[in-house]
């Protein structure tokens, strides 16, 4: 005999749900016997499938945006001892000089190497209505302990400190440094360098 009644929703929540219980003996009896209930199960089992996707995460873009309304401060003097120095293994004005080239390059190209990454960074001189940007990379030896992101700073003598966030990939933007006195600052996780011409 076909049973009448239809399924309430606690008997629907435990037909499409495990986590609310066993459904009863008459529940499933009664889904195999009443298509209106069978399509309905169908339509709520369809629904749960389609949210329990787990949302796609940020891009990295998002992330990095995000964590740079977080401005990090400037690492105090006495931080900085601990901070090592790698050596500078090419500067392309270096380069050029030693090549005889007289002719002024219009950027600068520069290296670093160290025990735990290495830094390649690049800039076009300033122009006369041009800022100059800074782009570059660290590119550390092995696994990185600590944050996703880091902090990258710019030190010049007698300008603000600039700041810009080190993403996952490991490259930055500053503005471009004038003057021969500046340094650069890094911090990603335990990864701490300091960075001069």
């Amino acid at each position: 005999m076909k049973d009448a009644r239809h399924l309430d929703a606690n008997e629907l929540l435990a037909l499409v749900s495990p986590e609310h219980g066993e459904p009863a003996g008459r529940v499933v009896r009664h889904t195999a016997q009443c298509s209106p209930c069978r399509l309905e199960v169908e339509h709520f089992v369809a629904l749960r499938n389609r949210t329990r996707v787990p949302a796609e995460l940020p891009g990295e873009a998002a992330l990095l945006r995000a964590y740079g309304l977080l401005r990090s401060a400037t690492p105090r003097p006495a931080e900085r001892v601990r901070y090592a120095r790698p050596r500078l293994v090419y500067d392309s004005r270096t380069e050029a000089a030693v090549a005889g080239i007289r002719a002024p390059a219009p950027g600068r190209h520069l290296a670093w190497r160290g025990d735990a990454a290495d830094v390649e960074v690049r800039w076009n001189d300033r122009g006369p209505t041009d800022a100059g940007v800074l782009t570059g990379q660290v590119l550390p030896r092995g696994e990185l302990a600590g944050a996703p992101v880091g902090d990258v700073w710019l030190e010049q003598r007698g300008l603000p400190v600039e700041w810009c966030l080190l993403g996952p990939s490991g490259e930055f933007t500053l503005p471009a440094p004038h003057g021969r006195s500046w340094r650069i600052l890094v911090r990603w996780g335990d990864l701490k360098l300091r960075l001069a011409p």
